[in-house]
C-alpha cells in the first residue's frame, strides 16, 4: 500500500481541536465582569483533499480591557497548543509556535479633555446629538498608539462621527437596531455629507485644545 494516510500526524485535526478548545479560555478562566474577546479569524492548512499538510496556521484576534485578562488569554492559548502537541505525540521541535502580529492597548479617552471638547461642540451640534452614554466597546483601534508613542501620559480624545438620513435612523431604532448600518459591513452607506461635517467637528475640537 503506497498511501498510508493513517500514519502521519494531521495538522488539520490538531488545528480543529485547538479552535474548539480556545473557546473555553474565556468561559472557564475569565469572569463575566472582565470583558474579553477571542476570535479565530483564519485557519490555513493544506492544498488538496488527499494530501496531509506539514503544518497549519491559526490566526487569532484578542481583545481585552486590562493586562491581567490579556495574560490569561495568551497563557490559555499556549497551554492548549502544548497539550494538543503532547496528545498527538509530537517532538519538541514540532511544538506549535506563536507569532505576535501586533499589540495595542485599550483606548481610554481623557475625561477632562473629552468634556471640554464636547462642551465646545455644542456650538455646532445640538447637545442631544452628542452621545456620551455608550458603553465601552471592543473596537480595534490604533489611534491611542499614535498619540502616546512619545509620551504615555498624553491626554487624548477619540471621536466617532456619524451621519445618516433621519428617517432611516428612526426606522432602524424602531426595529431594535443601534444604527441602520455599521462600517465593515456589506450594507454600509457612504454619505459624502459626512466629510464637511467631520471637518468642522475636527477643526472645532483642535481649536478647543489649542486654546488653553
Amino acid at each position: 500500500m503506497d498511501r498510508l494516510l493513517n500514519l502521519p500526524k494531521t495538522p488539520v485535526i490538531m488545528a480543529c481541536n485547538a479552535v474548539i478548545q480556545y473557546q473555553t479560555i474565556i468561559s472557564r478562566n475569565i469572569g463575566a465582569q472582565d470583558i474579553s474577546l477571542l476570535t479565530v479569524g483564519s485557519v490555513q492548512a493544506g492544498t488538496d483533499n488527499n494530501v496531509i499538510p506539514s503544518s497549519a496556521v491559526i490566526k487569532i484576534n484578542l481583545r481585552w480591557f486590562n493586562e491581567k485578562t490579556r495574560n490569561v488569554l495568551l497563557d490559555g492559548i499556549a497551554r492548549i497548543n502544548e497539550g494538543i502537541a503532547v496528545a498527538n505525540g509530537l517532538s519538541k521541535e514540532q511544538y506549535p509556535s506563536i507569532k505576535m502580529k501586533g499589540n495595542f492597548t485599550p483606548l481610554e479617552n481623557s475625561v477632562p479633555l473629552t468634556n471640554k471638547i464636547n462642551t465646545a461642540l455644542q456650538s455646532i451640534i445640538e447637545p442631544e446629538k452628542i452621545i456620551t452614554t455608550n458603553l465601552s466597546a471592543m473596537s480595534s483601534e490604533d489611534f491611542q498608539k499614535l498619540v502616546t508613542r512619545r509620551n504615555n501620559n498624553t491626554p487624548y480624545n477619540y471621536l466617532k462621527v456619524g451621519i445618516v438620513n433621519p428617517a432611516t435612523y428612526a426606522k432602524a431604532i424602531e426595529e431594535g437596531k443601534k444604527a441602520p448600518f455599521f462600517h465593515h459591513a456589506g450594507n454600509y452607506v457612504v454619505d459624502l455629507r459626512a466629510i464637511p461635517f467631520g471637518t468642522e467637528i475636527g477643526a472645532t475640537a483642535l481649536l478647543t485644545i489649542f486654546n488653553k
